[in-house]
């Protein structure tokens, strides 16, 4: 995580994965949505959203496994 945003890193097993992202504040609030096509070899999306310094819960999908996560802003 940066100024810019946050770093999601991505193992993909299959070239051409589509991944949907969804961030929350700590309330539950959906902040960002996206959807991503991850190619073969790419290990890392870039979400690109304004952070504060505070918690944030990221949901990565790809259909069949989701993966959650606890960061935290840096600004």
């Amino acid at each position: 995580m940066d100024a810019q945003g946050i770093h999601a890193v991505l193992v993909s097993e299959n070239s051409n994965t589509v991944y949907n992202v969804n961030v929350y504040d700590v309330v539950g609030r959906k902040i960002f949505s996206s959807t991503y096509k991850v190619s073969e070899g790419q290990k890392e999306i870039y979400l690109e959203f304004a952070t504060k310094a505070e918690m944030y819960i990221i949901s990565v999908s790809n259909g069949s496994q989701t993966e959650t996560l606890k960061v935290m802003g840096n600004r």
